[in-house]
């Protein structure tokens, strides 16, 4: 999940980022008076749509998990690049150069638009 939420937050993060670095403040979008969100963010969800039961959640769990889980070829491409990556290093930096990974990649939470967390050492 974190690697989602940091995904998410990515463009803000750019976008603040190019504020500071005009010394203008990042702009933030408030939520009017009452706590409704402008009509073109609100979210109509119909009766049909709520789950009626926990075996119709975990189903849609277990359907949205599917959609997102990492490909053969994107765990492929990944090592890939990593034994392309050490090597590079270990020409560089010498053979006691190393490269790991961490976070999503090394925990088994990879998802298709997983990035890939490195260290150098």
């Amino acid at each position: 999940m974190a690697a989602e939420l940091e995904c998410a937050g990515e463009e803000s993060r750019h976008d603040t980022a190019s504020n500071t670095a005009k010394n203008e403040k990042p702009k933030v979008e408030k939520i009017p008076q009452g706590g409704q969100l402008p009509a073109q963010r609100s979210l109509s969800v119909s009766e049909d749509m709520v789950p009626q039961s926990e075996a119709e959640v975990n189903q849609k769990v277990m359907e949205v998990c599917q959609e997102l889980e990492a490909t053969e070829e994107t765990l492929k491409r990944h090592q890939a690049f990593l034994v392309w990556m050490d090597k590079l290093l270990k020409q560089q930096h010498g053979r006691n150069a190393r490269l790991e990974a961490f976070g999503s990649t090394v925990c088994g939470f990879t998802t298709r638009n997983s990035d890939l967390d490195l260290t150098f050492h």
